[in-house]
């Protein structure tokens, strides 16, 4: 892949974290490769849970000049109240799918429209159901090679779970994670947003967060206390009556402490990348000081450009993937060309862990 871009320049006029935070939004985008075809599949997580994959399989006829194969998989992992359709899921999607890997979106549980589908709410914390996901893929599909991206609260997913894999599912084998702007200390990431101008997207989330709990409730009546979800006003307030007891915590706070990825970090022994702005407004850079440097804490690399607000991170200029001659013709076309600094560095990554060894 095009090493363009490997320093981020942030766009003109969007020096301000919140003004690049909220800039995607207003972007047209397409996603011609990750709109072809994929194939839906329901995977049970747990016992009564299922989720909702979306995979696209990649190249069968063998690698694409970069050495990429279809047999080696990413499975993406969306942010809170988002879901696998999210720009930023697809635009890694398009990207690698156009470098020849297969690809799994995954909706965590209740998103994307799979409420019925899971007798749980989902957490940060719920790192096995990735974990699970990825083990059943390739059983079924035969991969040799297994990646994990998330972002926000997906990044801390898998992160954890990265953590987590070599006891809990020795018999996986993770070719890499990479993370962009992970909450990997909850209680610090919760008391930012509670400050300031901030409680802007502290209220959106909780609006959508409890409409969430309506939506469950008309396919599990008395499964939850409604009463309860008149009084919340805070995320803090949602946790501590709904996330943390439906998931088995004593209270947020024991959630936080629980479900934080930061202390899985030395665990991680794949290799392991994290994409962090330091003005992102939402997940204070204290969680990541002293990663700056690689060190007995975190094994892997951590890119931390000074602006680049949350999951957004738009480049000056527009980044360019290489053409792929005789792999598709125009198969480079739109969702191959976007200022997307964070999720082509994502990819990147991917594509370096096989031709590379894992460093960048």
């Amino acid at each position: 892949m095009s090493k363009t871009g490997a320093d981020f320049t942030p766009a003109a006029g969007l020096l301000n974290s919140h003004l690049m935070t909220l800039a995607p939004l207003l972007i047209p985008r397409r996603f011609p490769l990750t709109d072809r075809e994929s194939e839906k599949l329901f995977i049970e997580v747990a016992p009564g849970n299922q989720v909702l994959i979306k995979l696209h399989h990649g190249r069968a006829e063998g690698p694409v000049p970069g050495g990429v194969t279809g047999d080696s998989l990413i499975v993406i992992l969306h942010g809170l109240e988002s879901s696998a359709e999210a720009p930023y899921v697809r635009g890694v999607c398009e990207k690698a799918i156009h470098e020849g890997f297969s690809v799994a979106r995954m909706n965590m549980r209740n998103c994307g429209g799979t409420s019925h589908l899971s007798q749980t709410l989902y957490n940060a914390g719920m790192s096995q159901d990735v974990l699970v996901v990825a083990t059943e893929l390739c059983r079924r599909f035969g991969y040799k090679r297994v990646f994990l991206c998330g972002f926000s609260l997906g990044g801390n997913v898998v992160l954890k779970a990265a953590g987590e894999q070599p006891t809990s599912h020795p018999d996986l084998h993770l070719s890499g994670v990479c993370s962009i702007c992970p909450p990997i200390d909850l209680e610090g990431c919760v008391r930012q947003m509670e400050q300031g101008v901030n409680r802007i997207y502290e209220k959106n989330f909780v609006l959508s967060l409890k409409l969430k709990v309506y939506e469950k409730a008309r396919h599990f009546p008395g499964r939850y206390d409604l009463k309860k979800l008149r009084k919340v006003r805070t995320v803090r307030a949602f946790d501590d009556a709904f996330t943390a007891p439906d998931a088995g915590y004593a209270s947020a706070s024991d959630y936080y402490s629980g479900a934080s990825a930061g202390k899985f970090l030395s665990k991680i022994e794949c290799p392991s990348l994290i994409i962090a702005a330091q003005d992102d407004p939402l997940v204070p850079f204290s969680c990541f000081e002293k990663f700056k440097t690689p060190g007995e804490s975190f094994r892997g690399r951590l890119l931390a450009p000074q602006s680049g607000g949350h999951v957004a991170f738009i480049h000056h200029q527009p980044i360019q993937a290489p053409s792929r001659t005789g792999t598709g013709g125009d198969e480079g076309a739109g969702g191959c060309r976007d200022p997307f600094w964070s999720e082509w560095q994502a990819v990147s990554f991917f594509s370096h862990c096989i031709t590379g060894g894992g460093t960048l």
